[in-house]
């Protein structure tokens, strides 16, 4: 008998030990949904709050940018006026002061420092507490000078029309001179030309520009009448003589191993002959 009660209290005890034991589960799994309850009614609050107080933040001085508070890249010396300005008047985005805090700002800013002809790259666009946005930009350089009825029109590298030159300031007899082309001023500035002939022989003269002085040259021309129909171009010297420079190199113009001989051939005639006399092609 003694030994039938103790097997049933033993049975008992086990019993005990197993409810308590899912009750313990059932407590334990109820702890990673109430931490994730906590989390959410706090991150409910604290954006409740951020939307109660977001105006008055958004409106401290501290937090407002005006076009004072934005610095840039120094322009170049071959930008007329006031180039801050410049961007300041074609974009109405400094209207009213920027809070620092909207996440639209540095695109807002980028868009508007991309829009000038004069720029080819917003690099970055950083923001900083207290208010303060710095621009970093590439500016467009300009490389050659196209000689049109109404005067001479600078472009770049990419045959890029830019805007006009201070000649004041910028001596005119660095840049190769662009002649003899049948064309005529077209696209906006800040926009390519259009023209291939103009693009290709503006590649050139970003290649010639550094000798263009000692080499004595006074403009690039093209090459007409081709049966092939291949563009091809010509170099001109200031004492009249012609030098046939051939294709115009490829846009990637570091890389372009026809085009490197071809300065070196320059350069190397230049020292020998202390000038290009006798050059007649390259």
């Amino acid at each position: 008998m003694a030994t039938t009660q103790k097997k049933s209290g033993d049975s008992l005890s086990a019993r005990q030990w197993t409810r308590r034991g899912w009750e313990l589960s059932q407590g334990s799994a109820r702890v990673p949904i109430l931490g994730a309850a906590l989390v959410l009614l706090f991150t409910m609050g604290a954006w409740a709050l951020w939307q109660h107080v977001r105006p008055v933040v958004l409106s401290t001085e501290s937090y407002l940018v005006t076009w004072d508070d934005v610095e840039i890249t120094p322009p170049p010396v071959w930008i007329q006026g006031d180039f801050r300005e410049q961007v300041a008047r074609r974009s109405s985005l400094f209207g009213t002061p920027l809070s620092l805090l909207e996440d639209d700002l540095t695109p807002q800013v980028a868009e508007a420092f991309q829009l000038h002809p004069w720029v080819k790259q917003v690099i970055t666009v950083r923001k900083t507490h207290p208010a303060w946005v710095q621009v970093d930009l590439e500016y467009r350089k300009p490389v050659a000078l196209v000689e049109v009825a109404d005067g001479l029109q600078p472009v770049d590298s990419d045959g890029t029309r830019l805007p006009p030159l201070d000649f004041a300031r910028v001596d005119s007899r660095h840049l190769p001179r662009l002649g003899g082309f049948q064309t005529a001023l077209s696209g906006v500035v800040g926009a390519p030309w259009g023209d291939p002939w103009i693009m290709e022989a503006a590649r050139i003269a970003s290649l010639l520009q550094p000798m263009w002085e000692p080499l004595h040259l006074a403009r690039i021309e093209p090459i007409l009448g081709n049966p092939s129909g291949k563009r091809r171009y010509a170099l001109r010297t200031l004492a009249g003589q012609t030098i046939v420079w051939g294709a115009a190199p490829d846009k990637n113009l570091a890389e372009d191993a026809e085009a490197q001989r071809k300065l070196e051939v320059l350069s190397s005639h230049q020292q020998r002959h202390d000038g290009l006399t006798g050059l007649e092609s390259l």
